[in-house]
């Protein structure tokens, strides 16, 4: 993913700080695996999951990996409280940007790929298979590109006819 603006940037990085976001009340990856978690070990009624002994190592490794726990998680939530919310007085008042802490490209690019993955495995886990692995209307956009091709093919077959 290249950036085309910081504004472009600091919007996916927001985005990915409440994916992100510790708060106890928020609608997190972390929360999200802490619920599955629950249910899992303790038979909670509404969420019937049927965890082997790895998929609960796994989900624990994904705990550990969406919370602040983890380095890189870590610098996305002081970035977003720090900067992109405007929590430090510091930062509003001075403009000094260059103590907080950066998130490269590859760092974020890291972030999304590790919060799919989190997500796909939890709807193989709770048994909610996603329906949507690509993009809206992916479907649609392939059969309109093979169509094309097959006009492409069609007036490229015309053309040889006529000029020959």
């Amino acid at each position: 993913m290249l950036f085309r603006s910081q504004a472009h940037k600091d919007s996916v990085i927001l985005r990915l700080g409440r994916l992100f976001d510790p708060h106890s009340k928020a609608l997190s990856l972390v929360n999200l695996l802490g619920t599955i978690q629950y249910a899992a070990t303790s038979g909670f009624h509404c969420l019937t999951i049927s965890a082997s002994p790895s998929d609960l190592q796994t989900l624990q490794a994904d705990i550990e990996s969406a919370s602040e726990r983890d380095p890189l998680v870590c610098r996305l939530i002081e970035l977003r409280y720090e900067y992109l919310a405007h929590r430090s007085s510091r930062i509003v008042g001075t403009g000094s940007f260059a103590a907080l802490p950066r998130l490269e490209q590859q760092d974020i690019e890291t972030l999304m790929k590790r919060a799919l993955e989190i997500v796909n495995r939890c709807s193989v886990l709770c048994d909610r298979p996603l329906t949507l692995l690509g993009y809206p209307g992916r479907d649609d956009h392939m059969r309109l590109l093979k169509l094309l091709r097959l006009g492409l093919q069609t007036s490229r077959r015309n053309q040889d006819s006529f000029s020959s």
